[in-house]
């Protein structure tokens, strides 16, 4: 009786077995459609870069699992006659280095009561995110620019920061001389813990600042610094919708657009720059062979490739 039943055991889990088999299980799909990527860095060395890269996708969310198998890196100088090809390591932030963020808020004269409500709501919702060991300044501007909160992690000071009424409420915009002084103050924090950005807002055109639009774009480029822009215009085509896509551009980072009659959704844009900010890579590339010498200029271009999805950002710099 025992050999019989263990005779039918072995058969039906042979049977089960097979017909696990047979089945038509379908694997997940991969999400992932389109990949966007951009980033910054400074030259640490004649023969390295480092510095942060985003890699987001169709949905402006952070693609995570990359390493440096996904990245190719290519130096080139002399018009392009001449190249290095680069050994590339890239290790996933998530969360072990902390974010430090500079926001600006506008507070022109064509800031409604609806459009401040709507950008001060979003500045608390990107705050209260934050980790326990993030920091943040809050940067306020019209006519003038004023540091209302420097760096701190304390959220009970930035959101009080945020929503206290300012002064210099009215005026002109000085948008480059908001962002230029982020910057600075964004420089001033380590790059050895902090994933550091300028999140810079605005309801319309640079038209006052004492900074030209070179310097402010220069210093954040040749200081690794990315900043994010966002800009809540009525034409998201306009002269001042360019600029701001162009300086998220060329500075790292990624630009978002919100409609003034729906700025409420400014909440899940600060949302989403929170999430790509920790969900970052750190970017070390060392490149090979012979190099150009000191104070040339040369081109890097950094491609990501993901299955069969590629993206690619290229930065000028000059070897040190």
């Amino acid at each position: 009786m025992k050999t019989k039943l263990i005779a039918f055991t072995v058969l039906f889990a042979a049977a089960l077995f097979a017909s696990c088999q047979n089945d038509d299980i379908t694997a997940p799909q991969d999400p992932v459609t389109q990949i966007q990527t951009n980033g910054t860095f400074t030259a640490t060395s004649l023969s390295q870069i480092k510095g942060t890269m985003f890699v987001t996708d169709q949905n402006n969310n952070p693609v995570s699992g990359l390493n440096g198998g996904n990245i190719t890196a290519v130096l080139r100088w002399n018009s392009g006659g001449s190249s290095s090809n680069g050994s590339a390591d890239l290790s996933s932030n998530g969360g072990k280095i902390n974010v430090a963020s500079a926001m600006t808020m506008d507070y022109s004269g064509s800031m409604g009561s609806q459009q401040i409500t709507c950008m001060e709501t979003a500045c608390t919702t990107y705050v209260n995110m934050m980790k326990t060991t993030d920091i943040s300044e809050i940067v306020k501007f019209a006519s003038d620019v004023t540091v209302v909160q420097a760096f701190t992690g304390d959220k009970g000071l930035l959101n009080n920061s945020i929503l206290a009424s300012w002064p210099g409420t009215g005026g002109s915009t000085s948008l480059y001389q908001a962002i230029y002084q982020a910057t600075g103050d964004a420089i001033s924090q380590s790059s050895s813990q902090y994933v550091r950005s300028v999140i810079a807002f605005t309801d319309g055109e640079e038209n006052n600042s004492t900074v030209t639009r070179d310097q402010m774009i220069s210093y954040a480029i040749s200081n690794g610094i990315p900043v994010y822009a966002i800009g809540l215009l009525d034409n998201p085509g306009s002269n001042g919708a360019i600029d701001l896509k162009n300086i998220a551009d060329t500075s790292g980072a990624f630009y978002f657009y919100s409609h003034p009659d729906s700025c409420s959704n400014l909440n899940s844009i600060y949302t989403t720059i929170s999430s790509q900010l920790a969900g970052s890579y750190t970017l070390t590339v060392d490149w090979q062979g012979t190099l150009p010498s000191s104070g040339t200029t040369v081109e890097a271009t950094i491609t990501t490739t993901r299955n069969n999805l590629t993206s690619s950002f290229r930065r000028f710099y000059v070897i040190p």
